[in-house]
């Protein structure tokens, strides 16, 4: 049952400072919190956790002064940057808060320790000490000090504000980790918390001690005792774990404001008697509770019939005479280039780059008021304040163009990229984790904040789309966030922002930098935009029509010779590989998704459809699984009728082994009656393919440049052939054999089901396995569009999706799957029945 403790109300909320001139320090005005717990953690951000006595987790609720419970059961806990913390269960595995659940990232662990810069270190039970690098997601040993006695060990460690180590011994010795170097401190210790002015610690008796600098002691904290864990607010109060479970604090409790209003109070004089009493409501460690509401903004729709017009920049007065950095003025008028594309990013100087939607690069001319192809094929496309080029591919390599030919930033992936015309380069991963690049530009170093979308103001401040689609700004720490939701962002020399909003309208950040206004794009849906000089923006509409606020004069003189020096194949790389996907994507993935039924009226009793996307990432289905006789009715998915209507293909007296829709309405099939072979259907009519020595076909892939693959058994062993969109012929793709499926995603992103039932994918020269795959896949499906992948496991059924980050499958809880297939938002649609039903995964 809930019940309310009365906290005593603060008067005069006294901090710890580093450098007290007695060893006895005044900080008694304790309160009791709600609940009691085994361990605690407070981040620099002023984010507490706590687990409780049965291992659920809490955090703490500054504005309300209550515990929120989260999902998890754990022994001990880290906060890290945002929401984020990390967590040791009982059996020593490590995991890591994604935002909806907790990830898997390391055994036999005693302790882990984050901060909220994305340094995170893991403590073994054998003692050896490991460290996060998010970039390669794998952990790197630490060595450790050589002041270490012999037998002596690590058996806590915690992380400081300024990023360094600290760790306490079993003979309760302190050790701090800074600049690669290990140092000794002064005093012992049985738990131990550092904050931006505070060093805190537990001592042998139990007692709270603050570290005083000028005489280099350990000032005794009164008024609590029997103290087992303490942790550092924000603010430099302390929180206190007993050896009982009870949880006390001296401040931090409520949020800054509540508390400068308890300040003043206190200063006018005001007693408690005085006062109301604040209350906490505090619950069992057990009890679920209401999860706060999420913060929603109506978007400001301009008047019907009113002119859409935003003039001035972030920026009234630019800081130098930089002709780019100057706002346009008056309303905006959108020009229909006639020309298409997927991703948009416009340079400082004018340069428009783009991507199509196989990845192929684009370059707009002037000249020719068209795009026009430029060597390599990526994912993600940026451009720097000289018109330069950078880019991630579909492994989600980074590469970026001298002048003369592409070059990787070799020891990183990512998912997004963003250049501010400052210069700074900022990556996100697949997971949200932010990283800009070095001065020396040969390596990418983690920041402060989180987001699955990025952009750079043009004085270097960075703005981010959360993965819940909210905008944060990052000039401070923690990031301001924004009630305005959106899927995508970007900047512009002049210091503008743009968005589009999660209802797919235009909108720019206003000059009061609080709210975002619309700015009409008619007749069109945006669904990308790009900034350029004077903040002009080019928009991608839904339908991916290019729209031009205005063209940039530049001189383009030197683009065809820079285009004729750059190796087509210069974007493949080698080394690591991560995973682009679309977060902000209307179709959010969730262990526990549900879903819905959708009509299909050409189902075969008995028996699920086989499901394929088309480059749209509109789904189609044939009315029979593999090898089975059917009539050979194929439908396609209709999103306005939300049903699937019948397509006449010329597969209607075959048999269809397997399917795939490729670039402009081809239909690829391998059927083995009237006929045996690889058949395209287009406009009705069929034509045959043959692959020379060919004894059976098992799968048809395509690709959204056009492109085909089939897996073929040529003289007792299984092959995998492709066809390039302009070629009549199949070739060997690779030498690996015995693959049983195929799928392939954004960018030529290919992945197969190996000999031995395990997932594989292509990095450019090979198959490799990307991760840990603990189960036998039996059936494999990749999202042209999105770019993610989902696998059903064999023999049982379950369905898991790819976790880039993590490098394993997610289970998708409480649904088996017979048919599966994978549409552009990276939704999966499912048969799971006898009695055949089609369903997709609901929003």
């Amino acid at each position: 049952m809930p019940f309310l403790i009365l906290m005593q109300v603060l008067l005069l909320a006294v901090s710890p400072q580093v450098g007290a001139q007695t060893t006895m320090t005044s900080l008694d005005r304790w309160q009791k919190l709600p609940g009691n717990a085994r361990d605690l953690s407070i981040n620099a951000e002023g984010q507490s956790y706590v687990t409780g006595l049965d291992g659920g987790v809490w955090r703490w609720d500054r504005q309300e002064s209550r515990w929120r419970k989260m999902s998890g059961l754990f022994d001990r806990i880290t906060a890290a940057e945002g929401n984020r913390p990390w967590a040791v269960n009982l059996e020593g595995i490590v995991y890591r808060y994604n935002g909806l659940w907790w990830e898997d990232k390391a055994q036999n662990a005693l302790d882990v320790s984050a901060d909220t810069y994305g340094n995170t270190y893991v403590l073994h039970n054998n003692g050896e000490l490991k460290k996060w690098y998010a970039l390669r997601s794998e952990w790197r040993e630490v060595e450790q000090p050589t002041e270490l006695l012999q037998q002596e060990r690590f058996r806590s460690i915690t992380m400081g504000d300024d990023a360094t180590l600290w760790a306490i011994t079993g003979r309760n010795r302190i050790f701090y980790l800074k600049d690669d170097q290990w140092r000794l401190h002064p005093g012992l210790a049985t738990a131990l918390a550092v904050g931006a002015n505070t060093r805190a610690l537990v001592d042998l008796n139990g007692r709270v001690r603050i570290w005083n600098g000028q005489e280099r002691l350990w000032d005794v904290v009164s008024g609590i005792e029997q103290v087992q864990d303490l942790a550092i607010t924000s603010d430099n109060f302390i929180w206190v774990l007993l050896r009982n479970a009870e949880i006390w604090a001296n401040g931090g409790v409520q949020s800054a404001e509540q508390e400068r209003e308890k300040e003043e109070d206190a200063a006018q004089g005001l007693t408690p008697s005085g006062l109301q009493a604040p209350q906490i409501l505090a619950q069992s460690m057990n009890a679920e509770l209401s999860v706060a509401p999420t913060l929603e903004a109506s978007e400001v729709v301009p008047a019907q019939g009113a002119q859409s017009e935003v003039s001035g920049g972030s920026f009234e007065n630019p800081l130098n005479d930089d002709p780019a950095t100057r706002s346009y003025k008056g309303p905006i008028t959108f020009v229909n280039t006639q020309n298409s594309a997927l991703e948009i990013a416009i340079g400082g100087e004018g340069s428009v780059f783009g991507l199509d939607v196989a990845g192929n690069i684009l370059r707009w001319s002037n000249a020719r008021k068209s795009f026009e192809s430029f060597p390599g094929r990526l994912s993600r496309i940026a451009v720097d304040k000289g018109g330069k080029p950078w880019g991630i591919s579909a492994l989600g390599r980074i590469f970026f163009h001298n002048g003369r030919n592409w070059k990787q930033v070799l020891n990183a992936t990512a998912s997004d990229i963003a250049i501010g015309y400052e210069g700074s380069v900022v990556i996100a991963s697949a997971a949200g984790e932010l990283f800009k690049l070095s001065n020396d530009g040969k390596r990418f170093l983690r920041v402060k904040g989180e987001g699955v979308k990025v952009a750079v103001q043009s004085d270097g401040t960075l703005w981010t789309i959360r993965s819940d689609y909210l905008i944060q700004r990052c000039n401070v720490f923690p990031c301001t966030i924004y009630s305005q939701r959106a899927r995508e962002i970007a900047a512009g020399p002049d210091g503008s922002i743009w968005i589009v909003s999660e209802q797919n309208r235009l909108m720019r950040l206003s000059k009061d930098a609080a709210t975002f206004k619309v700015v009409e794009t008619p007749g069109h849906v945006p669904a990308k935009v790009s900034v350029g000089p004077n903040g002009y923006p080019w928009v991608i509409g839904e339908e991916k029509t290019v729209l031009a606020s205005t063209f940039f004069d530049r001189d383009e003189s030197a683009d065809k010779l820079v285009a004729a020096t750059t190796t087509a194949g210069s974007t493949t790389g080698t080394g690591e590989t991560g995973s682009v996907t679309s977060p902000t994507s209307g179709f959010t993935f969730s262990k526990n998704m549900s879903f819905e039924t959708v009509k299909f009226s050409a189902l075969v009793a008995g028996n699920c459809p086989s499901f394929a996307s088309d480059p749209e990432g509109i789904i189609w289905v044939h009315n029979g699984t593999f090898g089975q006789v059917t009539n050979g009715v194929v439908e396609q998915y209709n999103p306005r009728q939300r049903k699937f209507s019948q397509v006449v293909t010329g597969f209607e007296s075959r048999n269809v082994k397997s399917f795939d829709v490729g670039k402009d309405g081809e239909i690829w099939a391998i059927t083995d009656f009237p006929q045996f072979g690889v058949f395209r259907s287009k406009n009705k009519l069929l034509k045959q393919y043959s692959i020379a020595g060919a004894s059976d076909y098992h799968d048809v892939a395509t690709s959204v440049d056009g492109a085909v693959y089939v897996i073929a058994t040529v003289s007792g062993t299984r092959y995998i052939y492709s066809k390039p969109a302009n070629s009549t012929a199949f070739e060997r793709f690779s030498s690996y054999d015995d693959a049983s499926q195929i799928g392939v995603g954004i960018g030529g992103d290919i992945w197969i089901v190996g000999d031995n039932n395990q997932i594989m994918r292509w990095d450019g020269s090979r198959f490799f396995e990307p991760g840990k795959t603990t189960f036998l896949v039996g059936k494999l499906g990749v999202s042209k569009v999105n770019g993610e992948v989902y696998v059903v496991k064999r023999n049982t059924a379950d369905l898991y999706k790819w976790n880039a980050t993590n490098r394993s499958f997610d289970k998708v809880a409480k649904i088996s799957v017979d048919t599966f297939g994978v549409d552009g938002e990276g939704r999966p649609w499912i048969c799971n029945d006898t009695t055949p039903v089609i369903k997709r995964a609901r929003d």
